[in-house]
Formats: structure tokens, sequence, C-alpha cells
């Protein structure tokens, strides 16, 4: 099963929509068919943490996909451009004024980039 993740329901309407996804009563903002889930998680870091872990241990989910705002501080080798689908490699946090000691990494077989999540917009 995919599972996609969104912060606003505005931006998940047309995946609802799209894909009939039904709304699950045990978990909210968790929408579901037979393949896909969809998680309107709301902002920032705590958000989706307080409610992944429950939805991964309770579904049998093979791959996330965050839609959201991302950034990226391109070096000279990079060719990323807008719209592109990356595998990341570790998500580390940042938290008010400074790095978190923990990091997230992912179990993909082609990580590419690694990403810093914060609690503040930036």
């Amino acid at each position: 099963m995919h599972l996609l993740v969104l912060a606003h329901r505005g931006e998940a309407q047309e995946f609802i929509k799209t894909l009939q996804l039904k709304a699950c009563s045990s978990i909210q903002g968790l929408y579901k068919n037979t393949d896909t889930a969809l998680l309107i998680a709301g902002e920032g870091i705590y958000e989706s943490m307080i409610k992944l872990p429950y939805i991964i241990a309770k579904n049998p989910i093979r791959v996330i996909i965050n839609y959201g705002i991302a950034g990226a501080l391109p070096t000279k080798n990079d060719k990323l451009q807008i719209n592109d689908i990356v595998s990341i490699r570790t998500v580390y946090g940042y938290n008010e004024s400074s790095p978190k000691f923990h990091s997230y990494t992912s179990c993909s077989q082609s990580p590419v980039f690694d990403c810093i999540t914060t609690d503040q917009r930036v």
C-alpha cells in the first residue's frame, strides 16, 4: 500500500476524489481504498509524528510519499528541478535554533538526498 501524506485538506481533495478514497473512522484525516492511503497530517514535524507510527503499524505500507513544500540547496552537480521526485536517504530534525541529534533513515534502495525538517516555516 502507498501512503500519501499532505498537510491540508485543500491539497488532498483531488487525490481523495480521483482515487475514490473513503474516510477511516478510526483515525481523523486518514482516507483509504484497497491500495492507497492518504493522511492529512497538518503542518509541521509533530503533526506527522503523532499519526504516522500508528498508521504504519496498522497498515501494510510499502511506500510513503510526502506531498508538500520542500527546499534544497543545490550544488553545481545537482540537476534537481521543480516537480522532481527523489529518494530520501536521511531526514535530520531541526528544532527552533539548533539541530536535533535525531535522524530518520529510510530503507530506500537508491537514496539520493538528505533532508532537514523543522518545526518552523522557513
